[in-house]
């Protein structure tokens, strides 16, 4: 581990708090870039179960015959229902990333707008009286425990969407495995 050099001076605090909004926003930047890559999931899911969902006609038809107990049928019943167990689980991590959280483990502060809300309500005199009677130590106090719960924030939504890309990649296969099964069923089928 490396010390210090005794002539290195310490950043002005009017920089250190320039670079933890600077951080703060970079961290924004990947909450709103996870949020983006989760509807792109949602809406990639929503048209992979849309064409099954037009297609559940003829799936019925085939659970309706006396080849109800074939093979092939079997496995495309198993095939979209593993389909669409997987594509649930896929919208229910997108709605765990998208979910509003408001930072109730973080400490409470000032630069919050769901705390700011609940510690001064409307009375917006006090608050920047609050505002400014803080000292540079206690701005970057703030700031840097706005980055902690934010990098937090961004930590998990990022989890979330992770999971939901191979939730995705399960189901597409699945819903290849099923399209598959389902178009040799009928082709079998044919006169």
């Amino acid at each position: 581990m490396t010390e210090p050099s005794p002539n290195t001076a310490t950043p002005s605090p009017a920089w250190q708090m320039s670079a933890c909004l600077d951080i703060l926003n970079d961290i924004q930047e990947q909450i709103r870039f996870a949020d983006s890559k989760a509807g792109f999931i949602a809406v990639f899911n929503v048209l992979l179960f849309g064409f099954v969902a037009s297609h559940t006609d003829k799936l019925r038809t085939l659970c309706s015959g006396k080849e109800l107990g074939t093979g092939f049928v079997v496995l495309a019943l198993v095939l979209v229902g593993t389909y669409v167990v997987s594509m649930v689980t896929t919208f229910a991590l997108v709605v765990s990333c998208v979910i509003s959280r408001f930072g109730g483990r973080a400490q409470q502060g000032r630069v919050f707008f769901a705390h700011i809300a609940a510690q001064y309500g409307k009375n917006h005199k006090r608050y920047t009286q609050d505002l400014g009677a803080m000292t540079n130590a206690e701005w970057l106090e703030e700031l840097g425990a706005q980055v902690v719960e934010v990098s937090r924030l961004a930590i998990m939504k990022h989890t979330y969407v992770r999971r939901a890309a191979c939730c995705t990649l399960f189901s597409v296969l699945l819903w290849v495995g099923s399209l598959v099964t389902m178009v040799s069923i009928f082709w079998m089928q044919a006169p």
